[in-house]
């Protein structure tokens, strides 16, 4: 038998224990946040590296390596210098580090990820990212209501609360408290305010409850220099550096073209979709019009065209003396389809109501069910009256008639008579 050398010995054994990969060289520099937005790798929070000052700490909603891993339990980590790292608290993947994740996910040329140029010689279909290897999930800065990375209008009469609720969900979202039963993702605050006096703003606050932390920032028309437009650089570097929720108070203080012209507002609203690329969520607020065709928003149709998701606020009813009865419905969404939200607001405490908001189509399925002598004029006047507008009643209508939930009869005079369709069940 042959003598096995313990040196060789050693050294397979350290073969045998190592991990999948090498890590890489400890190259500094590197854009962490590109590479996340790049794979799009849902995020859960940030937070600074205690352990390395200057760092930072990008906990994950799911492992790039295990997607069963969840909740936090995989990071990514970015030195004061820019060294990138990675580690997951499962066993599963307690071994693995950054070189693993880039060699699922691979990194680009340079250690800065910048944008595919097409006027670039050496650019190839190649080099773009299959869409299979991209992580599509999407997060919330409150659920359902404000997405992240996303722009957000907000709607509604003057004088019915935008700035009073935008400032409550403002104080949870930085606080990491649910606000109107949603949960939130802790984040910097930056609320630039065109609209209200810093006595109006202080007391709002107050009145909230809201304690005093350096992570909200108001930024009013009192104080020099008057509140910046969204085009600002300083607000542009701020969304890179703190992925931060931003409120604009409101469009039309910042818009200082016409609402009514298409190209005017499409180079102003592309202004809130560059902060929402560079990692702001955005929350814009915008009054409503007077016409029929305008109450949900007003001015050009590109408003509501460049915005992920947009809802309307409206106050329904006084409850009781000092209570009012508030409604938020959607009236877009590009993300997701989501539900009406009534609440009720004493001045200091919001209260999400008990009872549930009925969906548009709901409005007018009840109305034709209470009323199937009602002529489609009746139940566009009736659905108005339960808050759905003129536009969106008569598009159900036909949407009703065009899928079968209803059944349309035509009279005299092309007098339009509507019933819910029976569906018939074999037993």
């Amino acid at each position: 038998m042959q003598p096995i050398d313990p040196a060789f010995l050693a050294q397979q054994a350290g073969v045998c224990n190592r991990p999948e990969l090498s890590p890489p060289p400890l190259a500094t520099g590197f854009d962490m946040d590109g590479y996340v937005a790049l794979y799009g790798f849902p995020v859960l929070r940030r937070k600074p590296w205690n352990a390395h000052p200057g760092g930072t700490i990008i906990e994950l909603k799911k492992c790039p390596l295990d997607p069963s891993h969840v909740d936090g339990s995989a990071a990514f980590t970015i030195s004061a210098d820019g060294v990138p790292g990675f580690s997951c608290h499962h066993n599963g993947c307690s071994k693995k580090h950054i070189g693993n994740v880039f060699a699922r996910f691979p990194r680009p040329q340079s250690h800065h990820v910048q944008p595919v140029r097409a006027t670039d010689d050496k650019w190839s279909i190649a080099m773009i990212p299959s869409v299979w290897t991209y992580n599509a999930d999407l997060s919330w800065i409150v659920d359902d209501l404000v997405s992240e990375g996303g722009v957000t209008l907000w709607t509604g009469d003057s004088g019915v609360g935008k700035s009073t609720v935008a400032l409550a969900m403002c104080g949870a979202v930085v606080h990491g408290v649910p606000f109107l039963g949603r949960r939130t993702v802790q984040r910097p605050v930056l609320y630039v305010d065109r609209e209200n006096p810093l006595a109006v703003v202080r007391d709002r606050l107050e009145r909230l409850g809201i304690a005093e932390t350096q992570d909200i920032t108001i930024w009013g028309g009192w104080v020099e220099p008057a509140p910046h437009p969204p085009s600002s650089p300083n607000i542009l570097i701020h969304a890179k550096e703190h992925r931060p929720l931003i409120v604009f108070d409101s469009l039309v203080a910042f818009h200082t073209g016409s609402e009514q012209d298409a190209s005017e507002t499409r180079r102003h609203m592309q202004m809130y979709r560059d902060l929402a690329s560079a990692g702001a969520s955005v929350v814009v607020l915008h009054h409503t019009g007077k016409a029929e065709t305008s109450r949900q928003y007003r001015g050009s149709s590109d408003i509501k065209a460049a915005v992920d998701s947009a809802w309307l606020l409206e106050s329904l009813s006084e409850v009781s003396e000092g209570i009012k009865s508030l409604r938020l419905t959607p009236y877009k969404s590009r993300i997701a389809l989501a539900e009406p939200v009534r609440f009720e607001f004493s001045g200091t405490v919001f209260t999400v109501s008990s009872e549930r908001c009925e969906t548009n189509r709901e409005v007018i399925e009840r109305i034709v069910r209470d009323n199937p002598t009602a002529s489609e004029r009746e139940i566009v006047m009736l659905a108005r009256g339960a808050g759905v507008t003129k536009q969106r009643a008569e598009q159900l209508l036909k949407d009703g008639e065009r899928s079968r939930w209803l059944d349309v009869e035509v009279g005299r005079r092309g007098r339009k008579t509507y019933r819910l369709a029976v569906v018939e069940v074999e037993i």
